[in-house]
C-alpha cells in the first residue's frame, strides 16, 4: 500500500499517530504505555495530566473523521469507516501503567492500510491547509520566548497568570498540530479572544502592560498561520489596534 496521504485531514493525522505509536511498540514491547506516549507525543512521562489531556484530545479525532465521511454522498461510508472502530477501541483502552505490547499486538498493519483509503478520500474532499514545520517551529519559539518574558516580568499576578495560561495553551495547540491540525490552534485563539472581548478591563490592562503590544503581535502571527477564511486575523487586529501587515 502507498504511504499515508498528505496529512491535511484528520484520518491521515490519526493514522500517522497510531502508526508511529505502533512502530515504537513493536520495537519496545516491554515499555510502559506512558513511556511510549511520552516519546511519541514529545511530553515528559511524569506529566500524567498532560499525557491524559492529549490522549483525551486524540480520542476526539475519530468523531471528526466520522462526521466528515458521513457528509460525503455517493460513497460506501461504512466501508471507509470500518478501520476506525479498531483504532478507536485500542486508543480508548490505553493504560498508562500497562505494557504497550497489547497496542502493537492488536493493531495489524492491514487496519492501517485500510484506513489509508479513508485518508485519501478526505484528502480529496476536505483538504486542510498544511502548515510547514519550520513555520510552526518559528512561531512556537516566539510564543515560548514571550511566555518566559511574562514569567520574569513584574506584571500584577492575575494578569501574569492570564497571559501565561493562554500562551501555554497556544504552545500546546501548536505541539498537537500533527494530530489535531489547525482547528485546535484556531479554537485556542478563539478562546483567548473571547476571554478578552468579554472583559474590557482586562483588554485595557493587557494593552497598557509592558508586554501588551508583543502579546498581540504574537497572537496575530499565530492567527495568520492558521487562518482559513475565518477573519481571525482581522479580529485580532481590531482587538489589539494593530495594523495588519501587507502581503
Amino acid at each position: 500500500m502507498a504511504t499515508i496521504p498528505t496529512r491535511n485531514n484528520p484520518a491521515a493525522r490519526l493514522l500517522n499517530f497510531v502508526g508511529t505509536l505502533r512502530g515504537y511498540a513493536i520495537n519496545n514491547k516491554t515499555q510502559k504505555t506512558a513511556t511510549a506516549l511520552s516519546i511519541v507525543l514529545g511530553i515528559r512521562e511524569d506529566d500524567v495530566a498532560g499525557l491524559l489531556e492529549r490522549v483525551g484530545k486524540i480520542l476526539g479525532v475519530p468523531r471528526e473523521i466520522r462526521e466528515q465521511v458521513r457528509s460525503i454522498k455517493d460513497v460506501d461510508q461504512n466501508l471507509y469507516l470500518r478501520w476506525l472502530e479498531t483504532v478507536e477501541m485500542l486508543l480508548a483502552a490505553l493504560n498508562l501503567n500497562a505494557s504497550i505490547a497489547m497496542f502493537a499486538d492488536r493493531l495489524p498493519q492491514a487496519i492501517l492500510d485500510e484506513g489509508q483509503f479513508c485518508a485519501d478520500l478526505l484528502s480529496r474532499t476536505y483538504p486542510e491547509r498544511v502548515i510547514a514545520s519550520d513555520q510552526l517551529r518559528a512561531v512556537r519559539k516566539e510564543v515560548e520566548d514571550l511566555k518566559s518574558t511574562v514569567v520574569q516580568s513584574e506584571l500584577d499576578l492575575p494578569l501574569k497568570r492570564y497571559l501565561i495560561e493562554h500562551l501555554r495553551a497556544i504552545v500546546n495547540a501548536i505541539d498537537l498540530y500533527d494530530i489535531l491540525g489547525p482547528s485546535e490552534i484556531e479554537a485556542t485563539l478563539n478562546r483567548t479572544l473571547g476571554s478578552v472581548l468579554t472583559d474590557l478591563n482586562r483588554a485595557e490592562r493587557i494593552k497598557e502592560s509592558s508586554v501588551g503590544n508583543r502579546f498581540w503581535e504574537v497572537v496575530l502571527r499565530v492567527s495568520q498561520l492558521v487562518e482559513i477564511g475565518s477573519g481571525l486575523a482581522q479580529i485580532v487586529s481590531r482587538v489589539s489596534n494593530l495594523q495588519l501587515p501587507h502581503h
